[in-house]
């Protein structure tokens, strides 16, 4: 009698009767999942299968009770299958970022290789099979390929070819970068190999697809220039055996990284041609690098970098970014860069402290520093009304800090001066002096002074001082400030016309070294010395030798102004005591009145 199970009990009992056996599997609850739920025919079906599971694709999803166990067991190869569909029997290789792929063909050492390379090669065919670095490891054979066509197709071989005595052969394929131990047989190997590659004529090395040169082929070498050390170790060749090198061509080697070259900015300085084609170079950043090269012909076509421009002057102007001196891309001369930078045969001349651009008038303006601004510091700035001219102008400008408020309220900024441009423009040496005496005492630092004298001829100069002053009997910070004067000569001496200051704090560098060689305390001038003073400030004295050649410049310009002569140029000048303007007007004048002698005119 046949006992009845239910479904919601467990069954433990043990039933030896001669009746046929099942094997079944029930759950506890009423209910199935639906992971479990067409388990049977699955499992069925993998019990027919005889190829094994790519494990590679599959590790990620199994471990102990990970909840994608279960999942995992209903795919292959990464493809969701049907609750009652077969297994795919076509297994997906991943990837390689290094495009190098290990091939293990298990018990297969007791081959020959030559037959075993030809067996493999007759089933994959037309597919083409290289193996790089071949070995033998215990009962294995080991390779790498270097094309995923290649390793795809071994992959899919596995278990399907049959050998002379019958073994079939297992291969597994995955993605894997070969290990080379760089010893120093492996080095002297890679130098020799170097040096048949190297033309000492066009001193040029070619290492297009490294890995498959015949030597290193027929000694079972895997020497991989994608390999950082690898390169590392050419470059370093390079630099002592051949540092005179002016082209090198790395195509075809998968490369992705380019860092070593640079040392060759220093140690090959005629280095201009580089080659890089059929690579892995995915942007034109990897090249930043490699700025310091003066690379004037470049190849990078064939490149995944190539494919993201669909305009080809970006692409130019990517490229040139990182080599500007770039004459030749891809076997194309490049038009000429528009640019601004020198050529390397023209230096920038050295920065000067200060600049005359006629050293003749050298003098003129250090007696004219000399005299203003020891009367600028004086206890009174009132005798120098003389050094102005009766329309002169002034301004003043300031930074906008506290410390710099009695400057501030005067201050002409032109986009916040409440009574417009002219507000606060000073104008008649009356309204000048009377305003620079309501400024603070100061005491300038004659050494901090950098003097330009920008323009200077017989009728004007510009002159610009900057520098650092104090102000007496404040602590407060140590004051920049830069001036600019236009100058006209008057009589025997200069007058000012316009006058230009602007103030601000001194930086850490300016004050540093300042006011060493003066006193803590300064004593300004009395009144009475500045009195004494004031009488050369609008005769500003010059030396004879500054004078004579002041004067002949003057003659020079007014007898061109004028159509005279020298000799009746210098006598106009001299009656009008060398006030060039009162010269040319009385000229005007008598030219008008036609009382100029002929002779006058006659050079």
């Amino acid at each position: 009698m046949h006992r009845r199970v239910y479904a919601h009990r467990s069954w433990n009992e043990h039933d030896d009767r001669d009746t046929e056996r099942k094997v079944s599997f029930k759950n506890q609850l009423s209910k199935k999942s639906r992971r479990q739920k067409g388990w049977d025919s699955k499992i069925r079906a993998a019990l027919l299968d005889e190829d094994d599971v790519d494990m590679i694709a599959h590790t990620q999803h199994f471990s102990g009770r990970n909840k994608n166990y279960v999942r995992g067991l209903g795919r292959r190869g990464g493809q969701r299958m049907s609750r009652d569909s077969p297994v795919p029997r076509v297994r997906k290789l991943q990837e390689s970022a290094g495009h190098w792929y290990k091939v293990v063909i298990q018990k297969a050492s007791k081959y020959e290789k030559q037959y075993l390379y030809q067996t493999i090669l007759n089933y994959i065919k037309p597919t083409p099979l290289i193996p790089y670095g071949f070995s033998k490891s215990s009962d294995d054979v080991v390779f790498f390929v270097d094309n995923y066509e290649t390793g795809q197709k071994l992959l899919s071989a596995d278990k399907k070819i049959t050998a002379n005595d019958g073994w079939k052969l297992s291969i597994h394929v995955r993605p894997n970068f070969p290990n080379i131990n760089m010893d120093e047989t492996i080095k002297e190997r890679i130098k020799l190999v170097m040096s048949k590659r190297y033309n000492v004529h066009n001193k040029a090395l070619n290492l297009t697809k490294f890995h498959a040169d015949p030597d290193f082929m027929k000694a079972d070498l895997l020497i991989a220039l994608n390999r950082p050390h690898i390169l590392t170790e050419v470059v370093r060749i390079i630099a002592e055996s051949i540092p005179d090198i002016m082209a090198l061509d790395l195509s075809d080697n998968n490369l992705s990284i380019i860092e070593p070259l640079r040392t060759l900015a220093e140690k090959a300085p005629n280095f201009k041609i580089l080659h890089l084609g059929k690579n892995m170079f995915r942007s034109v950043h990897y090249f930043e690098v490699l700025k310091a090269l003066t690379i004037e012909e470049l190849v990078l076509d064939n490149n995944p970098l190539c494919n993201k421009y669909s305009n080809q002057d970006v692409y130019v102007r990517d490229v040139r970014k990182r080599f500007p001196k770039l004459i030749k891309l891809d076997d194309c001369v490049l038009p000429r860069e528009i640019s601004f930078d020198l050529e390397e045969t023209h230096k920038l001349k050295p920065s000067q402290g200060s600049f005359l651009c006629d050293p003749s008038g050298g003098e003129i303006v250090r007696q004219f520093l000399e005299q203003y601004y020891t009367l600028y510091d004086s206890n009174s700035r009132a005798p120098l009304v003389d050094a102005y001219r009766e329309n002169a102008l002034f301004s003043l400008t300031s930074t906008n800090a506290n410390s710099l408020s009695a400057y501030a309220s005067d201050s002409r900024n032109l986009y916040h001066t409440p009574r417009g441009k002219n507000g606060l423009l000073r104008r008649g040496r009356e309204s000048i002096i009377a305003f620079i005496e309501s400024l603070p005492q100061t005491q300038h630092d004659p050494t901090s002074f950098a003097v330009d004298l920008s323009f200077f001829t017989p009728k004007l100069l510009i002159l610009s001082i900057c520098g650092v002053f104090r102000e007496v009997g404040l602590k407060l910070p140590i004051r920049a400030f830069n001036r600019t004067f236009i100058i006209v000569p008057t009589g025997s001496g200069f007058c000012i016309v316009n006058d230009l200051l602007h103030i601000t704090i001194a930086t850490s560098e300016q004050a540093k070294d300042q006011f060493k060689t003066t006193a803590d305390t300064p004593t300004p001038s009395t009144p009475n010395a500045a009195v004494q003073s004031a009488s050369v400030i609008s005769p500003v004295v010059v030396s004879p030798e500054a004078e004579i050649s002041r004067r002949q410049q003057m003659v020079s310009s007014f007898a061109m102004q004028s159509g005279m002569n020298i000799i009746w140029a210098e006598k106009c000048l001299n009656e009008t005591n060398w006030d060039y303007d009162r010269a040319l007007f009385v000229f005007a004048e008598l030219q008008k009145q036609g009382t100029i002698p002929a002779e006058a005119f006659v050079k």
